[in-house]
């Protein structure tokens, strides 16, 4: 044997062996359960028994998957100008949202080339349910502790092409967030949760000015403004009603059918804009599909022209159901307004309802309600300040 075959050998030999290890890692890699980081609430978690056997190897294969050392990882640096750490935490807090990971997962659907580079690598067939799973063990948020104004957002993979890509599509997905997020739907998880808490006690409210009005209708004469009251309350629950009716009757429909066009038969739909019209159109194009003697070219345009006419319908069913949804929700507003109102109106000339304890209550709820909201707006308006002067600036850390 030559001399450059036993070098050979043993080349051969020492990348098999690391290798096997390198593939070893990457399989145990892909099988931990990757359970996410825990998500700040109001209030304070039970601990968990860390003598649960159960849960001593997710947390170790956890770190496994995070702590490789054949992950090629990517930084880049989230600047706040003129930014403080609390700032730049809710920066953190808006990346690690699970509402932001939707939004990264919905990116990666309309892209498909670049999904499969970045999350092909850890699929196997016990994961193909858990894509978002995997994709949050992919990437996370770390203090810099040379920058006041900054934190780091680290995008991992398998390769130098990958761990960049993720970065990418993270800080695009991110921008798109943030520009299209609204006080009513905050992106991160903690602000969800507070409006969620304004919310119950709003309905809470809404449940008590209802049971205060009723409880006082008959203790009062009635006035001019009282009748002008009851009137307006009695057409704005009679149209809340039509209105529920037709929600449920979309959504029995919907159950039974998915098909958009099936909602047709909700009287609402059916005449919302320019439906009618369409739904005619539609039903001409079809008569002419049905003659069988129809010229070709004929038949072709007019299946053009039907697909064309169906697309539309559709859009416009959506808008309909987005309308009917919108009037219920400003139709419940209104009555709650108006029976504020008429509360308001009977405690002026009635000391019993004033003293009674639901209109107690109901004055505490409406100062909390007071509260929480200013609690609240003060806390996103310092959101909007940290997402209104942010920046990525690339860091070149790789291994």
């Amino acid at each position: 044997m030559q001399p450059w075959h036993s070098v050979l050998l043993i080349v051969l030999t020492l990348s098999l062996f690391f290798y096997g290890a390198y593939y070893q890692e990457i399989r145990d890699e892909s099988e931990a359960p990757l359970t996410l980081s825990y998500e700040e609430d109001f209030s304070v978690p039970t601990p968990e028994d860390p003598s649960d056997p159960v849960l001593v190897p997710k947390a170790s294969k956890l770190e496994q998957l995070a702590d490789s050392d054949n992950w090629a990882e990517h930084r880049v640096l989230l600047l706040v100008e003129n930014g403080t750490p609390s700032l730049t935490s809710l920066h953190s807090d808006a990346l690690e949202s699970p509402l932001f990971l939707d939004k990264l997962v919905a990116l990666l659907e309309q892209n498909p080339t670049a999904k499969e580079i970045i999350l092909s690598p850890f699929q196997s067939n016990a994961f193909k349910q858990n894509e978002s799973q995997i994709l949050r063990a992919l990437f996370s948020t770390r203090s810099a502790s040379s920058r006041r104004d900054g934190i780091y957002l680290v995008c991992r993979g398998h390769s130098i092409k990958s761990s960049r890509l993720l970065t990418n599509t993270v800080m695009q997905a991110y921008r798109n967030a943030v520009s299209g997020e609204n006080i009513e739907q905050p992106l991160i998880s903690r602000f969800q949760k507070y409006k969620e808490k304004i919310r119950a006690l709003e309905e809470r409210k809404h449940d008590l000015i209802e049971q205060v009005q009723l409880s006082s209708s008959s203790s009062m004469g009635a006035n001019i403004e009282e009748i002008a009251l009851q009137s307006e309350l009695m057409e704005t629950s009679n149209e809340l009603g039509l209105l529920n009716e037709a929600l449920i009757q979309i959504d029995s429909i919907h159950k039974k059918n998915p098909s958009p066009l099936a909602l047709l038969e909700v009287e609402r739909i059916a005449n919302y804009k320019a439906i009618p019209e369409l739904t005619r159109m539609a039903n001409r194009l079809r008569e002419i599909l049905a003659n069988r003697n129809t010229d070709p070219f004929v038949r072709k345009e007019v299946t053009r022209n039907l697909e064309t006419t169906t697309v539309k319908t559709v859009n416009e069913i959506s808008a309909a159901i987005a309308q009917i949804k919108s009037e219920t929700r400003e139709g419940l507003k209104r009555k709650e307004t108006l029976d504020e109102r008429m509360i308001d109106l009977r405690s002026k000339e009635d000391n019993d309802l004033k003293s009674s304890p639901q209109y107690a209550l109901l004055e505490r709820l409406n100062s909390e309600i007071s509260r929480q909201n200013k609690i609240y707006l003060s806390n996103f308006e310092e959101w909007t300040t940290a997402k209104n002067a942010f920046r990525f600036e690339e860091i070149e850390i790789m291994k």
